[in-house]
This record gives structure tokens, C-alpha cells and sequence, in this order.
């Protein structure tokens, strides 16, 4: 669950192109995860009626779902990056990563969702560029569900994750408001 935010021109062009083959490949995905959970329920049955042969059997179809499993779940993480990559789209996940709580507000409370004109965008803006981010602790990030260790996920490494996702949405915003101003619409969906 997250806020998801759209300018419909750059956004509606991506969608129409990718959202079928994303939907496509998930549910493909999907299935192929439900007959590997039958596969294996099916050759732990055969272990125990010791039906070896059969059981050599499942393990091979097995293999051959999981490797198709994998090509799909690459196919579904592509399309997802085609879909919601680029400069009409912006996600703040409700959890430990949302850049909005790191500023202290509120995706229900201060964002203008029913009224995005242009002078709302700005003020929304600006409001976001003035704030600090909340300081990034290990203890923090721990509450909040985030894995912290010393390499990859370090506080050194969320507290600049922090600093970009916030620049991002700056971007976003200014974008948004721009695209408001020549007419066109945005949504947030929070």
C-alpha cells in the first residue's frame, strides 16, 4: 500500500503500452506458483506411497516449473519497471520507507488530493522543500520495519535513499504543477 501519484500524459502512454503485458505476466506467474505448490504436495504423496519412479518424475517436472516460474517473475518485474518508471509516476509506500512521514506529514492530512491546482501543487511543494528529513537512526529504521546492517542497508545508505526520494518528488511536483498549468490533470491516489 502505498500513495501513488500520476501526470496523466507522461504516465497514460505507459500504462496503454505495458499494463496488459504487466497483467499478463503476473497472472501467468501466479498460476505457475499455484502448480508448484500442487507439484509438491503431489510427489510428497508419492514419497509416501515410496513410488520412486513417479517421485523422479515430479521432481524433473518440478525443476522445469520453477525455471519457467523465474522467467515469468523476471518478465513481471520488467514490465512493473516499464510501468511505474519514469517521470509521470511517483510511489511513496505507507511503511518505513515513505519519505512523507520522514518529513513528518501525512499523505491524508496535508496533501491536497481533491483540489491539485496549480497554486495547491506549489504550496504542496514548497512545503516538502522546506522541511527537514527526520534523522535516520538505526533504532528507527528498525521500528519502522527496515533492515539495517552495516553494508548495503546502512544508515549512512537510507539516510541518502531519504535525501533522493524526497529530490524525486520535488521533481514530481514541479512537473505536476507545470503540466496543471497547460491544462493537463494529475491524480493522486493516497
Amino acid at each position: 500500500m502505498g500513495a501513488d501519484l500520476y501526470i496523466n500524459s507522461l504516465y497514460g502512454a505507459r500504462k496503454e503500452k505495458y499494463q496488459l503485458k504487466f497483467d499478463m505476466a503476473v497472472e501467468t506467474r501466479n498460476q505457475l506458483t499455484t502448480e508448484i505448490r500442487g507439484k509438491e504436495l503431489l510427489i510428497a504423496a508419492l514419497e509416501k506411497a515410496r513410488r520412486r519412479g513417479l517421485v523422479e518424475l515430479g521432481r524433473r517436472q518440478l525443476v522445469d516449473l520453477k525455471i519457467r516460474l523465474e522467467v515469468e517473475q523476471n518478465k513481471v518485474d520488467r514490465y512493473a519497471d516499464l510501468l511505474y518508471s519514469g517521470p509521470g509516476y511517483y510511489r511513496d509506500s505507507y511503511n518505513g520507507t515513505s519519505v512523507l512521514w520522514r518529513l513528518g506529514l501525512s499523505w491524508w492530512k496535508d496533501v491536497p488530493v481533491d483540489n491539485l491546482t496549480v497554486d495547491n501543487l506549489k504550496k504542496f511543494r514548497n512545503q516538502i522543500a522546506s522541511r527537514k528529513l527526520n534523522p535516520v537512526t538505526e533504532a528507527g529504521l528498525r521500528k519502522e520495519g527496515c533492515k539495517v546492517d552495516g553494508e548495503e542497508n546502512s544508515v549512512k545508505v537510507w539516510q541518502k535513499f531519504f535525501r533522493n526520494k524526497k529530490r524525486r518528488l520535488i521533481r514530481f511536483l514541479d512537473r505536476a504543477a507545470a503540466e496543471v498549468e497547460k491544462g493537463g490533470t494529475v491524480n493522486f491516489s493516497v
